[in-house]
């Protein structure tokens, strides 16, 4: 089968290879990937900006339909049509896993990054996850496309963020800082759960294709991050109060005071993106503003659920964000499209 392979940690230690199909033991199931897409992470990977456990067959947002089960396996059948959380082994036993939040498991071993993930014609889903979290595979409804359940991965990250760990209320006022997937899953989560404002606010130099899919997924409003006038615009928008909720999906930490500024106090600074350097100010309006910030990584099982069923409903917009959709052995095309920003979010057939 074909695959994107990782070999080394440097930027571009990446290549298409001929790798066997994965052989499954007794409580494993073999899928055959129809669409796998393509993350922020996994061109941080490609530039070098993250450590996996190499070598590894990359990918991590993917879906198909069952090829083959082991012997032990009751629950599925070849043909059924599937997506993975991703999750390759869970522990069962630290505190995040008893507590049932396996993505904090504390040896938790993720596809495409600790073990062979999707970027390939078919992927192995160990009974080490799905004996501690069934859910770790779940059922595609008919209504759902395999290009949407390959990356119901973002709307699950929103779900996580804005309602479970940001407890968002209806009638809330959201900003969402940044217009890429993330950001735009958090667009459309918030739509769907009842915030009467939702500000987007992007960078000058942003393209009309990422301002337009934040607008129709919900964005009530486009500000850009340059605009000196800013955090007046959302006070008057607010009528002084500021946002309920800041959710940083773009990550320059410079924008951590601005997301202070436009939080009213006693709000919540939701934080999922990254930034290596320091901060560089005072924290003072931080503290004296009674401002929880959250720290957002992935989601939970409860979270990855809700995000198929909002899907399911027609209530979230996953197909707004798939811009481009090629074969897997055009991986490196994809990345190109990504960082160019002509793409939103690529979709890899392995089929084709």
């Amino acid at each position: 089968m074909k695959a994107v392979f990782r070999y080394g940690q440097e930027k571009g230690s990446i290549e298409i290879r001929d790798m066997p199909i994965p052989e499954i033991g007794d409580g494993d199931v073999l899928m055959k990937v129809k669409s796998a897409g393509l993350c922020g992470s996994d061109i941080n990977s490609y530039m070098g900006r993250t450590h996996l456990h190499l070598p590894v067959i990359m990918g991590h947002e993917f879906a198909g339909e069952v090829a083959a089960v082991g012997r032990r396996v009751t629950v599925w059948k070849p043909g059924d049509r599937v997506c993975s959380d991703n999750t390759g082994y869970l522990c069962g036993a630290c505190p995040a896993c008893r507590r049932g939040d396996f993505y904090q498991c504390s040896t938790r071993k993720g596809l495409g990054s600790k073990m062979n993930g999707g970027f390939a014609e078919y992927v192995r889903i160990p009974e080490e996850a799905l004996a501690v979290n069934p859910n770790s595979l779940v059922r595609i409804p008919d209504s759902i496309s395999d290009d949407e359940a390959a990356i119901i991965d973002p709307p699950s990250n929103a779900y996580n963020a804005l309602i479970q760990q940001g407890g968002l209320q209806v009638g809330d006022t959201v900003a969402v800082l940044g217009a890429g997937p993330l950001s735009l899953s958090a667009i459309t989560m918030a739509n769907a759960s009842g915030a009467v404002g939702i500000v987007c606010i992007v960078r000058r130099s942003t393209n009309d294709l990422h301002r337009d899919a934040a607008k129709k997924l919900g964005a009530t409003h486009i500000f850009e991050e340059e605009d000196p006038d800013l955090i007046e615009k959302i006070m008057e928008l607010t009528r002084g109060e500021g946002v309920a909720m800041t959710v940083d999906g773009a990550g320059p930490n410079h924008l951590f005071k601005k997301s202070v500024d436009m939080t009213m106090w006693g709000g919540k600074i939701v934080r999922i993106a990254y930034d290596w350097g320091p901060l560089n100010y005072s924290l003072n309006d931080f503290v004296n503003h009674n401002i929880t910030l959250v720290g957002h990584m992935g989601y939970t099982p409860t979270a990855w659920l809700k995000a198929m069923k909002l899907l399911d409903a027609g209530k979230i917009d996953v197909k707004t964000m798939i811009t481009h959709r090629m074969p897997l052995t055009d991986f490196f095309k994809g990345v190109d499209a990504m960082m160019s920003r002509e793409a939103i979010k690529v979709i890899f057939k392995p089929e084709w």
